[in-house]
């Protein structure tokens, strides 16, 4: 939850990751096999969305700066 308030996980979100990310924290406080499945595979989601697009903007950067 501190992270779709603070706006920042691997770097800042967007608007559709804070969602995300805010979704799957409020599924994990009510107790439940299938509320915890979706908290965690909403959280895995914002997650894998910033590493794979922070990746691309450094890959982006270093291809401009060379």
């Amino acid at each position: 939850m501190a992270a779709a308030v603070e706006g920042w996980l691997v770097r800042q979100t967007l608007w559709y990751e804070r969602l995300l990310l805010l979704a799957g924290s409020l599924t994990l406080i009510k107790p439940g096999l299938y509320t915890d499945t979706i908290g965690i595979f909403l959280l895995g989601v914002a997650y894998l969305l910033q590493k794979l697009t922070f990746k691309t903007k450094l890959n982006t950067s270093d291809n401009v700066a060379s």
